[in-house]
């Protein structure tokens, strides 16, 4: 068994982007507070990093789906299939658990080990197979 987290595509992009957009903020506050700010130049950089923010919220937004669906396949690949929505992993959207037997996805057992979907809860499952 191994959960696929959705969100966890978008992180970097969007942490990529807040960085920049961090970075710009903190340099004009530096400027402004040293007396250096000089308006065209400065224009320019937060310019950039606003248009580098706002390409990383693109990104996030068309790129995820298509990292999204790259998982999918490899999880495919590999011989898992995805266990049926409200069945095991009811309360998160962004996450989904894949099997290689479907059989586990309706294992009351397993049900009550999974609520998020970590590698504390997925070794709980392991041990609990090897035992059945």
């Amino acid at each position: 068994m191994i959960v696929l987290n959705y969100l966890g595509s978008a992180l970097p992009t969007a942490g990529l982007g807040l960085l920049v957009l961090s970075i710009a903020f903190a340099n004009q506050v530096y400027l402004r507070i040293t007396g250096k700010y000089n308006p065209k130049k400065e224009d320019k950089f937060t310019l950039f990093c606003g248009y580098f923010a706002l390409g990383c919220l693109v990104g996030l937004f068309i790129g995820s789906p298509y990292i999204d669906d790259w998982w999918d396949n490899q999880a495919k690949q590999q011989g898992y299939q995805p266990c049926r929505s409200m069945t095991l992993l009811k309360s998160l959207l962004t996450r989904t658990a894949w099997v290689r037997d479907e059989n586990l996805c309706y294992d009351p057992e397993i049900s009550r080990i999974l609520r998020h979907g970590n590698e504390r809860e997925l070794a709980e499952i392991r041990a609990y197979l090897q035992q059945k």
